[in-house]
C-alpha cells in the first residue's frame, strides 16, 4: 500500500523545482495532488505530460497566491470539488 493513497495534497508552485519533485512523490505516493502554479503554462503541460502514468491523480490549477482573490477562489473550488485536503504544502 502507498503511504499516501487517496489522500488530497495541495502544493503551491507545483510545477517547477522543489514544488515540481514535492508532487511527483506525493503522487508516486498514491496521493490526489492539486497542483497550484503562478502562470508558467509551459511548465504546467510539461509537468502534466510527465505524469501521464498518474492519470486522474492530478489537478493543476491556476493561481497567483499572492493574490487574495484568487486564493480565495482556489479554496473554494477545492471546497465545492473535494470538500476538504489533507495536507497543504506551501512552496
Amino acid at each position: 500500500m502507498k503511504e499516501f493513497n487517496g489522500q488530497k495534497v495541495l502544493v503551491s508552485g507545483a510545477t517547477r523545482g522543489i514544488g515540481k519533485a514535492i508532487s511527483r512523490r506525493f503522487l508516486e505516493e498514491g496521493a490526489l495532488v492539486i497542483g497550484v502554479y503562478a502562470g508558467n503554462n509551459e511548465a504546467a503541460e510539461l509537468f502534466a505530460d510527465e505524469n501521464k502514468q498518474f492519470s486522474g491523480s492530478f489537478e493543476l490549477l491556476q493561481c497567483d497566491v499572492s493574490n487574495e482573490v484568487q486564493v480565495v477562489s482556489l479554496f473554494e473550488k477545492i471546497s465545492a470539488d473535494y470538500q476538504y485536503l489533507d495536507i497543504l504544502v506551501n512552496n
